[in-house]
């Protein structure tokens, strides 16, 4: 009888945890390609 009401709120967080890692996992990504362009850039320009 625990689980069932438990169980909506777990699924929600599990969303919203899944949502958040996504999105910062984008923008570590457009981060590091990012700075791996700056770099690009240094490096072409010296």
């Amino acid at each position: 009888m625990f689980f069932p009401q438990i169980h909506p709120f777990f699924c929600f967080f599990i969303y919203f945890l899944s949502i958040f890692l996504y999105f910062f996992h984008i923008q570590s990504i457009l981060m590091l390609c990012f700075a791996y362009e700056s770099q690009k850039i240094v490096t072409f320009f010296l």
